[in-house]
């Protein structure tokens, strides 16, 4: 949990806990989409295969 002086921990954000869980592949998919960047460039910069990555944006995968 993180402290700081004078805020509440329930405002700090890195102490929330979500309502529901977020697949990682939803997050990815809502930061690549707006930001024009192809699924197969996004793979090769991060060092994956485009076929894990699109598993992953699909949900079939961690």
């Amino acid at each position: 949990m993180i402290t700081l002086q004078d805020v509440a921990p329930d405002m700090i954000t890195n102490n929330l806990t979500p309502f529901e869980t977020t697949h990682p592949g939803e997050l990815i998919k809502d930061e690549r989409e707006p930001n024009s960047i192809t699924q197969a460039k996004l793979a090769a910069s991060i060092g994956v295969k485009s076929s894990l990555l699109s598993e992953i944006i699909k949900g079939k995968r961690g």
